[in-house]
């Protein structure tokens, strides 16, 4: 699984970089067929933006989250993807 990272507006230092890997990688156990995810962080008038592009197959699933924080907008950016992930799931 390939993570691309991208930071807006702002610098992206190496713990925020571990923690978004470390949370795409569990997003893996519940879907074995992921070839590649996007992340697209920025930060925008104090609110931080996280925007989750996922390619699995044939199959293209996209989450955002918005937060003040920039760690719980990853983490509820990387929930609404695992929710999308089981739905999709379920239709297969």
């Amino acid at each position: 699984m390939q993570i691309t990272i991208t930071a807006r507006h702002f610098e992206l230092t190496k713990a925020i970089r571990d923690y978004v890997e470390s949370s795409c990688l569990k997003l893996k156990k519940y879907f074995d067929q992921i070839v590649a995810v996007h992340v697209t962080l920025a930060l925008e008038n104090n609110r931080n933006i996280c925007e989750l592009s996922m390619h699995a197959g044939k199959f293209s699933l996209q989450a955002q989250a918005e937060e003040m924080d920039m760690y719980l907008s990853i983490d509820t950016g990387v929930e609404r993807m695992e929710a999308q992930i089981k739905k999709l799931k379920d239709r297969v």
